[in-house]
């Protein structure tokens, strides 16, 4: 993060606006580097380019109507950016492709999609993103079939809004400094927010929150619930270690003190800007805090701890992150996280959205508002409420710093954890948060935890967590691989059997399972089927040639199912082999004219002389006209024929 810049091509305005920038965040650090990066940025792709439009070199020349206008300027700019629209608005393009196109940043795309900016967007079977040119050029992304527009202005209003905050700041900043004076006041200015309000969400049960637990696996699975049922925001889930764990009077207590799940940008002890894994800072002051984990909740954490943070030698690895990195070890997770619940979710069919006819996927966030929503429905105070979710619970300086657990804030917990058990007791008949999942946290997409798959895949199958995935029958189901190896097709063709009802399967939120008893009446119909490039192989022969015959005979190959080779049944298989096998013996004792003629090294007219002189005798079972090879070898050993192609 740098607020400097040349000043020799700077206004009084923007080297003001830069001081403030500075003062503000760096000097004062009113503000995580995050917020400060995102604030420079405004202003030097928005403020300073309204100002400089306004013709204003200082903040003084600036009037209070265009002050109140500069909401309405970036929005005005914001719509010209759109220019023509795409040729095809159904055509739809990759996240790669998207990115190509639009010059914008993958994590452009990647919030564009998260809030719903892209309704016409899917998702396939290898969770490829497929986005609508329509949508990318709606969504002020895309101006035109092949380039954009100016970068980085905002649609949206709250944004738009939190910009001319900025400004107002610079504004008075400049002011107080004496470097021009207001005609008006900023902060008595009425800001323009939308008012069109958001769709609202519904409440997602604990029985809906263990329908999408089970499509998940173990890892986002533990995830899911200490945001549900401890209110913890996703930040702060993935910031939990192993060591923030505690015991009074035999309960278990979490020391929420960090954030982790991604990279975050943090001031060092020099206040410097550095990214790291974890952030030893909360998003309030108020959200450090204590919390009385409910009993069904301790029962999971212990087997997370056992299964994942403890060594053969029973040694726990205190350090680690609680939730366990999926491709890194105590690291990000976060992203993958929130796009795993939005499918299991969908899978599911799970809508949040309060109106039945719209459809509103999960986000994580959501989560902790339903654990909040939950406690108020219990009856649980305000104020419990409030320190569970880490808000600030009053003005007293105790009450909001939760830091140590005292048995005077054991009992002051003891309600919210009551009111969670009693729920999870009424919503979940088992009363346990371990749901058994087919879904596997070793699978090659998660190296770190694919190293160690023998030992966690059999202590999960162990404790019942990790099971296979059964049909109907109560048969394991197969996966595309298994699938692929039994037909001899490509996984890819596989999936598209299931996309097209080609074959039974259900998609679990991360992958096709296919029904077992299924796959396998498809295998007993094709068993006496035989594959058309094998019968070729078989007698060393080539395809166009066995297809010839194949014509000839009134014979028509067939693919059983898209992607497969061409196949011929039990019955024309039959007639092939033989047909094939007796062509192969007649080649063994006889010869065609042209390949006598060739061993005899004679005109091929004179080889039905030499037949019609009885000294060459005809096959009479060849398919064609042919001699037999004993025939042709007599005649050479007599020197009946000579070189210069004349019978001697």
């Amino acid at each position: 993060m740098t607020t400097t810049a040349n000043t020799d091509d700077l206004t009084l305005f923007e080297r003001t606006a830069l001081e403030w920038h500075h003062e503000w965040y760096v000097h004062l650090t009113r503000a995580q580097p995050s917020r400060a990066d995102q604030v420079l940025a405004w202003l030097h792709n928005h403020v300073f380019p309204f100002m400089r439009a306004m013709g204003c070199p200082s903040g003084g020349d600036l009037t209070r109507e265009q002050f109140l206008g500069f909401q309405t300027w970036v929005a005005d700019m914001a719509r010209l950016d759109l220019g023509p629209a795409p040729d095809d608005p159904e055509a739809t393009v990759t996240f790669r492709e998207a990115i190509d196109m639009t010059g914008a940043a993958r994590s452009t795309i990647q919030r564009a999609r998260q809030r719903g900016a892209f309704p016409g967007a899917t998702q396939d079977e290898n969770r490829t993103w497929h986005i609508p040119l329509g949508d990318l050029h709606a969504a002020g992304l895309l101006a035109g079939p092949l380039r954009r527009g100016p970068r980085g202005l905002p649609t949206n209003h709250q944004q738009q809004a939190e910009m001319r905050k900025a400004l107002a700041h610079v504004l008075v900043h400049g002011q107080e400094l004496g470097r021009w004076t207001l005609t008006f006041d900023p902060d008595k200015a009425p800001l323009k927010v939308s008012q069109t309000p958001a769709p609202q969400r519904r409440q997602l049960t604990l029985s809906e929150a263990a329908q999408v637990a089970a499509r998940l696996h173990s890892v986002h699975q533990f995830a899911l619930w200490l945001m549900r049922i401890l209110g913890l925001r996703k930040a702060e889930a993935f910031g939990l270690q192993v060591r923030d764990i505690t015991f009074v009077d035999g309960r278990m207590f979490l020391f929420v003190r960090r954030q982790g799940g991604h990279r975050l940008k943090q001031f060092d002890e020099s206040g410097n800007v550095v990214t790291e894994d974890f952030k030893d800072r909360l998003k309030t002051q108020s959200s450090l805090r204590m919390l009385l984990v409910p009993r069904p909740m301790q029962r999971l954490i212990d087997v997370v701890v056992e299964v994942f943070h403890t060594d053969d030698d029973g040694v726990v690895d205190a350090n680690a992150r609680l939730v366990p990195g999926l491709k890194t070890a105590n690291a990000a997770g976060g992203g993958a996280f929130g796009t795993a619940l939005r499918n299991a979710a969908r899978a599911a069919g799970i809508n949040v959205a309060l109106d039945p006819d719209l459809y509103l996927g999960m986000q994580a966030k959501d989560l902790r508002a339903d654990l909040v929503t939950d406690l108020a429905s219990e009856d649980v105070p305000a104020a419990v409420r409030k320190r569970y979710a880490g808000h600030i619970a009053g003005d007293d300086v105790h009450d909001r710093r939760y830091v140590r657990p005292t048995a005077a804030q054991v009992r002051k917990q003891v309600a919210a954890s009551d009111a969670m058990e009693a729920l999870i007791a009424a919503d979940l008949p088992s009363g346990d948060l371990m749901v058994p999942t087919p879904v596997s946290c070793t699978t090659d997409n998660q190296p770190d935890l694919a190293a160690r798959k023998a030992t966690l895949d059999g202590r999960l199958s162990a404790c019942g967590w990790l099971r296979p995935h059964v049909d109907a029958h109560g048969t394991p189901m197969l996966t595309a691989d298994q699938v692929s190896a039994l037909f001899k097709v490509s996984e890819r063709k596989v999936r598209e059997w299931a996309r097209e009802s080609q074959v039974d399967a259900v998609f679990d939120g991360q992958r096709y399972l296919y029904d077992t008893g299924a796959v396998l009446a498809v295998a007993r119909d094709l068993a006496g089927f035989v594959c058309v490039k094998e019968l070729a192989e078989e007698f060393g022969m080539d395809r166009s040639q066995l297809r010839l015959m194949m014509g000839r005979q009134g014979i028509m190959a067939q693919k059983p199912l898209p992607g497969m080779l061409q196949m011929v049944n039990a019955f024309d298989a039959a007639r092939l082999r033989s047909m094939l096998r007796h062509k192969q013996e007649v080649a063994r004792r006889s010869l065609t004219y042209a390949q006598a003629a060739r061993e005899l090294d004679i005109s091929p007219g004179l080889v039905g002389p030499l037949v019609d002189a009885g000294l060459l005798q005809v096959d009479p079972e060849g398919p064609v006209q042919m001699v037999t090879q004993e025939s042709v070898q007599a005649l050479v050993k007599q020197a009946v024929v000579g070189r210069r192609g004349r019978a001697s």
